[in-house]
């Protein structure tokens, strides 16, 4: 802060103005890639119509499925909320456990390594 401000640099710190937008876009990411959106744009803009009708039906329903967070903090639980809004499970690990949140959300901890391993058993549509 004092060699910012020594050069004149005004230094704000607003992690709340933020926290929605980038959970809402971490879902939107999600969704994206679970309903083949980026395949599916570029079959339609390559004239490829029938990849896009096999595209269509291969995709990835949401309801029932788990989602793993790393890090439980006001970004992780904004993505955590609107998981659930999809009927997910939510799993997630941080170093220290939010019992609290865990009550109230109904989201489930999990050691770091078990995070990990159950995303490697997680099959995901490719994305080319």
């Amino acid at each position: 802060m004092p060699a910012a401000t020594a050069r004149g640099v005004f230094v704000t710190n607003t992690p709340e103005v933020t926290s929605d937008s980038v959970a809402e876009f971490t879902v939107s990411l999600l969704l994206s890639l679970a309903k083949n959106i980026p395949r599916c744009d570029r079959a339609l803009k390559s004239g490829d119509w029938c990849e896009r009708d096999d595209l269509l039906l291969d995709h990835i329903e949401l309801n029932g499925k788990t989602h793993g967070i790393v890090g439980m903090g006001r970004i992780g639980r904004k993505v955590a909320v609107r998981c659930k809004g999809f009927g997910m499970k939510v799993i997630y690990y941080k170093r220290t456990r939010d019992h609290e949140f865990e009550k109230s959300e109904q989201v489930n901890y999990v050691p770091f390594e078990t995070l990990l391993h159950l995303g490697k058993k997680i099959e995901l549509t490719r994305v080319s």
